[in-house]
């Protein structure tokens, strides 16, 4: 079950990111 956790952590990050790197303009 931890690894579940883990893994679930992992993917918030990668969304957050994902979402920042969308919010940010190209010329950035």
């Amino acid at each position: 079950q931890a690894f579940v956790r883990i893994i679930g952590f992992d993917n918030v990050r990668q969304v957050q990111c994902i979402s920042f790197i969308a919010h940010t303009p190209e010329s950035y």
